[in-house]
């Protein structure tokens, strides 16, 4: 299968190698983590043809009989598994699937022959209760799909750069959308809604009480047409309740935390250049692609 090497994450990745910190890839499903790990590991096993890894991605048939353990059953078959006496550079895929996953980080971290990687793809991962318990001791590495200058290396489309740029915007970067993007748009168009599918289902419904579906996806598109534009929760419920749509103000900012949380919109601030603070009203949201 066709891949880039994911040249500037792999660099972050080696200057943190060897370091006392748990390096935590997150970033939007599909975008590319896992594969990144591999390069990783692969860069490790380069260096260094003896090197201890183990890798435990519970999507995987290997290590699917996990999916179903405590943590503490996950962190012992770790330990079983290390190598003695030497450095184990360890990495678990999709950590935030684990029950009480904080605690197996924990326990993993102060283990002196471990260097730990880890990969997640919502921000509860380092929401205020984790980053209280890992403070000073995480190190976040926000992955999000190809750059354009990653899209030329990976299509090879680099004699018209305004052509490739305008099918850039129209595919956009996820690495599994360019790929189908050859065989036709709508290839690419019906994977990427598959994607959000994958995000609603796995990321956002489990995890949170969503009252009414259809207002959801009537904010997410709400949040699509006005990227780029200041926009409140009160704008939005007032909006959509005028068209038929009733919805308070606070469940649609319930709705959008849920969305930043799933890394699909980047929330930019409004900066008071005066008071040289933040404000709490008219925020920007962007998509991840």
């Amino acid at each position: 299968m066709q891949t880039i090497e994911r040249k500037r994450y792999l660099e972050t990745l080696s200057v943190l190698k060897d370091k006392n910190l748990i390096k935590v890839a997150t970033g939007v499903r599909r975008c590319g983590k896992s594969t990144l790990m591999t390069q990783f590991q692969d860069l490790l096993r380069k260096d260094n043809g003896k090197v201890s890894i183990l890798a435990i991605n519970m999507d995987m048939p290997d290590f699917r009989f996990l999916a179903e353990k405590n943590w503490k059953e996950i962190y012992d078959y770790i330990i079983k598994h290390l190598k003695k006496n030497v450095t184990n550079y360890v990495f678990i895929d999709e950590v935030q699937n684990v029950p009480e996953f904080e605690k197996l980080l924990e326990g993993l971290y102060v283990h002196p022959n471990i260097d730990l990687y880890v990969t997640g793809s919502n921000a509860f991962l380092l929401s205020s209760e984790l980053a209280t318990l890992l403070t000073g001791r995480a190190y976040e590495i926000n992955v999000l799909p190809f750059s354009f200058a990653e899209y030329l290396e990976f299509t090879g489309k680099t004699t018209n750069p305004d052509r490739a740029f305008a099918e850039y915007v129209r595919t956009g970067g996820f690495p599994e959308a360019v790929r189908l993007s050859a065989e036709g748009n709508h290839f690419a168009n019906e994977y990427l809604q598959m994607v959000f599918k994958n995000i609603y289902d796995n990321d956002i419904s489990k995890r949170y009480t969503i009252y009414a579906e259809e207002s959801y996806q009537e904010v997410v598109n709400f949040l699509i047409d006005s990227v780029g534009s200041s926009v409140s929760a009160g704008n939005i419920a007032k909006v959509l309740t005028t068209n038929k749509k009733k919805i308070d103000n606070k469940t649609v900012s319930k709705y959008i935390d849920t969305l930043v949380e799933a890394y699909l919109f980047y929330k930019v601030n409004r900066y008071d250049i005066k008071g040289k603070q933040h404000l709490a009203t008219l925020e920007k949201y962007y998509l991840v692609d």
